[in-house]
């Protein structure tokens, strides 16, 4: 097809120039010449048609020859073929010398020398050319009757076709398929939709398998060897999908379907281990909804595919809580709470698996706490007083409370470790972390009957001296949930409702101790000395509040010694029948609960409801901080520092472990005793 360009005006004929010849002149106006030549302009010669009139009307055009029409709008338009070119260079060489020399474009041309330009005056080389697509394209009836061959007959040209469309689906933008296209997105989500609905039971019709079966063999089929290439595709391109799709809804979807796939990823070991990366990934950093499809996969992974995926998943659960509880605030505790809750389901699908596993990170965990103990430097301190480490043990202590017979063994060492952590400094910045660590020994006691000895760690806290001093006035939003916090400034301890929170919890944790051996014949032997010092701390407090809560205590102590004083006299056994024991404690819980047990419920009941109503003021906070937020040119700075001060530790309090050496020390006389190591034990017979 020839180019043809549009006509411009032509440069004027040079001065001296012949111009074209006589006889050239003379055969143009054999075909028709609306007016003589001596009579034309070079403009009027230019867009003169050889083969027709200047507008093209006065000559019938030849059948053979292409026309040429110039435009409407535009008469200086040219539409000259090459071969009416070549006839006017033979005709006049001179005068196609002078268009060679004025303007060269007038003489290129395409190969093909035909011109099919409209009269409209739009050059066909001006469109944009299309290739033709020669793929095969899926409609949504085609798609039909392949779905519905492979699921009523599992039949293995279906399965065929449908696996080589899922691979187009979940490949969508990254590459082709050269011989099949999709026709709309409404294909592309039925083909999605189906092969993540359907493949699982369409494989397993094909393998005969029944839906509920679960440790059979897939590889045992006889038509395995046919389906293994489909299968593997599915589940590499559902992983490919997985891995590419960021919308929540759509992650816990694909793992919900892949939850039913299970048995299929025995002889897939690379697929299967970048599955569990990708669940464990999402797991860690995904939306609420992924999570729990997530954590559900890995569950289902280590529960039908123990040989293979157990050690693996626990593994990965634990590392994924890890990395999740470096930072624990208002806004991820719920997240943390949940991973650790998932995790404690995990470790109690094989508890000899679990054992080992557990014995591997406490050990770690005991070689940073003899490490901080031995090197007393800020580095080994920072590795116990973190986040990270407190969840772990928390973690730990969680998992022996809920699996207590399983794992008896490592009941002493974490106990150790616990222990340990409260007494590692002595400063009363970190009565939060002692408080935190003192709630998962009562929890490890009580499961366990066994006797650790936290009444003196509380006690001390009882000493501190900023209780006896007159509180200091702080803004309401800088004490947080002592829950959130591991140490505290100077600021937050003279502040009056922290104190206040300090020593309700630690009324709450004195009682819930001694109420563990409320019925036990060693009662009066436990709270001999808890009872002397909250008498003392009764006398010396300043403020009613404590005053009342400490005669509350006392009161309840002194009741329960009478119960039991009359009871011990009116029994005939000596401390070391365990069985006489026993049924002392049975006898006198049958009576009804104990001053000391009541006083323990009340004071639960107490904390939770003063945690709920602390949640319902967040909410409200943070609604006011939302609804406020419009006006940020007025009110941005405010709310960034109000956001900071929720979710951050004061300004005027060390923000790290680095800042140790500028905390009173546990010999200063605000400080805590923390040398004395305490040991825990089991109450003998002997002991009683």
């Amino acid at each position: 097809m020839a180019k043809v360009k549009k006509g411009r005006k032509r440069k004027a004929v040079p001065p001296g120039h012949a111009g074209p010849s006589q006889e050239g002149m003379q055969k143009v106006g054999e075909v028709g010449v609306p007016k003589a030549v001596e009579e034309m302009s070079v403009d009027d010669l230019l867009g003169m048609d050889v083969f027709g009139g200047i507008d093209g009307s006065h000559v019938e055009k030849d059948d053979k020859s292409d026309s040429v029409a110039s435009s409407d709008s535009d008469e200086e338009d040219i539409g000259m073929t090459k071969e009416d070119m070549e006839k006017l260079k033979e005709t006049d060489p001179e005068f196609y010398k002078y268009l060679k020399e004025t303007d060269q474009n007038l003489l290129d041309f395409d190969v093909d020398g035909s011109d099919e330009s409209g009269g409209d005056g739009v050059e066909e080389s001006e469109q944009p050319e299309v290739e033709d697509d020669t793929r095969e394209v899926i409609t949504s009836e085609s798609l039909k009757s392949w779905c519905a061959a492979a699921e009523k007959n599992a039949s293995l040209g279906a399965v065929r076709q449908m696996t080589r469309l899922y691979r187009i689906a979940c490949h969508y933008g990254d590459d082709e398929d050269e011989s099949l296209r999709l026709a709309s997105s409404a294909v592309y989500n039925k083909i999605l939709l189906f092969m993540l609905g359907k493949a699982d039971g369409i494989f397993r019709k094909a393998l005969s398998i029944e839906k509920g079966d679960e440790d059979v063999d897939v590889t045992a089929s006889t038509r395995w060897p046919k389906f293994e290439v489909y299968i593997r595709s599915y589940l590499g391109n559902t992983l490919h999908l997985l891995g590419k799709v960021t919308d929540a809804s759509m992650q816990s979807y694909v793992l919900e379907r892949l939850r039913h796939s299970v048995i299929f990823l025995r002889d897939f070991d690379k697929i299967r281990r970048k599955l569990i990366a990708l669940a464990l990934k999402i797991f860690s950093s995904g939306e609420d909804e992924a999570k729990v499809q997530a954590i559900l996969f890995i569950r289902a992974l280590a529960i039908k595919l123990p040989a293979l995926c157990l050690d693996s998943c626990l593994k990965g659960t634990y590392k994924s809580f890890a990395s999740a509880a470096k930072f624990f605030n208002a806004s991820s505790a719920p997240n943390i709470r949940f991973m650790a809750s998932c995790a404690v389901e995990m470790y109690g699908i094989d508890l000899a698996a679990t054992y080992q596993h557990a014995f591997v990170a406490i050990k770690d965990l005991a070689s940073q706490m003899r490490q901080a103990l031995t090197s007393k430097s800020k580095e080994s301190y920072k590795e116990i007083y973190c986040w990270q480490t407190i969840n772990c043990f928390e973690l730990w202590a969680t998992v022996l409370v809920t699996y207590p017979d399983q794992l008896e063994p490592l009941f002493y060492p974490v106990s150790q470790l616990l222990l340990g952590a409260c007494t590692l400094i002595g400063s009363p910045s970190f009565i939060p972390l002692r408080l935190k660590c003192i709630r998962m020994l009562n929890e490890i006691a009580a499961c366990n009957n066994l006797y650790i000895p936290v009444s003196s760690l509380l006690l001390e806290v009882l000493q501190w001296k900023d209780l006896g001093r007159k509180p200091k006035p702080v803004a309401a939003n800088t004490v947080t949930d002592i829950n959130l916090r591991l140490r505290v400034g100077s600021t937050i301890l003279r502040a009056a409702s922290f104190q206040d929170e300090v020593v309700d919890v630690v009324f709450e944790l004195l009682s819930e101790h001694l109420a563990q051996w409320g019925y036990h014949p060693g009662f009066l032997e436990v709270s001999y000395v808890p009872l002397l010092r909250l008498r003392a701390f009764a006398k010396s407090a300043d403020r009613d509040r404590f005053k009342r809560g400490a005669k509350q205590l006392c009161q309840a102590i002194s009741s329960t010694n009478e119960l039991v004083t009359k009871a011990r006299n009116k029994s005939q056994f000596s401390p070391k029948d365990s069985g006489a024991i026993r049924k002392f404690a049975q006898d006198l819980e049958a009576e009804g609960p104990t001053a000391i047990v009541t006083l323990a419920k009340k004071l639960r009941e107490q904390t939770i409801q003063r945690l709920q109503m602390r949640s319902m003021e967040d909410a409200v906070i943070a609604e006011e901080e939302d609804y406020s937020g419009g006006d940020e040119d007025d009110h941005g700075s405010e709310e960034e520092d109000e956001m900071r001060k929720r979710t951050r530790v004061s300004d005027d309090m060390p923000h790290n472990v680095d800042e140790l050496e500028n905390t009173p020390s546990s010999d200063g006389e605000d400080g805590f005793d923390g040398e004395d190591q305490v040991d825990v034990y089991q109450l003998s017979d002997d002991d009683e």
